[in-house]
């Protein structure tokens, strides 16, 4: 009989190993991000194991928050089965509810799966064709960019604060504890570019935080700026950065088709101009 055992910080170490050894399983799975997100949504983590003994047969990363089982108002990534297959988490949904910890909590399921379009760059090419597939638009922010901002690609705790302080003055609404973890996995899951004003001040204006994570993929988390086409010179910044590094074959930049608000269709827009592919 398999039965629901939810997600523990003794078995946190579990979950992620399982994660990383499965096929479909993404930086969105980890139990970090499930730390992020309960921070960041003020909900619970109630991710959980499908176990059947000490086997596991599959795990469903869950954050309820306002008597909904979401993530931040994503979709929930897909649940991962031992067999190496994903499915939407709606299969699992269904028991959590009914299991003595989400039955606690009432939640209801989020009806959309994570199986969005999310655009991807392939780093297993040269610099000189990533920049030939770049809109041709953003070949001159670019250099605007780079001759206008100095630029720091790195994994220190000063850029890890930079990124935190162009993201409040940029109107970002945070808990401060996921500027805490963001900092925490720096280094060993991601580095900050920043862009910082070529006068006395030196001021940050821009920055990137890029999640880095096992099978070679990096992630494009978020992009904060106080000044107008500061983004490009940074997006590029990261993706030398990446190739640089040769351990990295794909760059995430997000999902394509979800957008609801003019400035999220702005953002899916902004992504698609660096190449790439849906998948």
């Amino acid at each position: 009989m398999a039965v629901f055992e939810r997600l523990t910080e003794a078995t946190r170490d579990r979950w992620d190993e399982f994660v990383l050894a499965h096929p479909r399983g993404t930086w969105w799975h980890t139990s970090h991000w499930l730390d992020y997100q309960a921070a960041y949504t003020g909900g619970e983590n109630a991710s959980a194991f499908l176990m059947r003994g000490d086997e596991i047969v599959a795990i469903s990363p869950m954050i309820v928050a306002g008597g909904r089982a979401e993530m931040g108002g994503m979709p929930l990534p897909l649940a991962l089965w031992a067999d190496g297959t994903a499915t939407p988490p709606d299969r699992l949904i269904g028991g959590l509810r009914s299991g003595r910890f989400m039955g606690a909590l009432g939640a209801e399921g989020d009806e959309r799966s994570a199986m969005w379009r999310t655009r991807v760059l392939d780093l297993d090419v040269s610099a000189e064709k990533l920049w030939r597939d770049v809109r041709k638009s953003y070949h001159a922010l670019v250099h605007h960019g780079e001759r206008c901002y100095r630029i720091e690609v790195g994994a220190t705790e000063q850029l890890g604060i930079d990124f935190e302080r162009v993201h409040r003055d940029a109107g970002g609404h945070r808990a401060g504890r996921t500027y805490e973890l963001n900092r925490a996995w720096l280094g060993r899951f991601g580095f900050v570019a920043c862009a910082y004003a070529r006068d006395a001040a030196q001021e940050p204006v821009g920055a990137i935080l890029v999640f880095v994570y096992g099978k070679n993929w990096a992630y494009y988390a978020s992009g904060p700026s106080l000044l107008p086409n500061v983004q490009h010179a940074l997006q590029w910044a990261v993706i030398t950065t990446l190739l640089a590094r040769g351990d990295v074959r794909q760059y995430e930049l997000g999902w394509q088709g979800e957008a609801t608000t003019e400035k999220g269709r702005n953002i899916e827009f902004f992504k698609r101009g660096w190449g790439g592919r849906d998948v």
